[in-house]
């Protein structure tokens, strides 16, 4: 239960960095499950660092 609650943290918390809405995450977590759902949260978090970290380095994408 520990890590389940873990999970739920760490989800909600990628989720309000990205912008997901509270509606967008329930909807996603029933859909998809905590494990399926925070797997591509984390995936979502990485892109995002990397193209902030790019911008911030001048690089471009195009």
């Amino acid at each position: 239960m520990a890590k389940d609650d873990a999970d739920l943290h760490e989800a909600k918390q990628l989720a309000l960095e990205l912008g997901v809405s509270d509606e967008e995450l329930v909807r996603d977590l029933e859909c998809l499950g905590l494990a399926k759902l925070l797997e591509q949260l984390r995936f979502a978090a990485a892109i995002t660092k990397a193209f902030v970290r790019a911008a911030a380095e001048g690089k471009s994408w195009h």
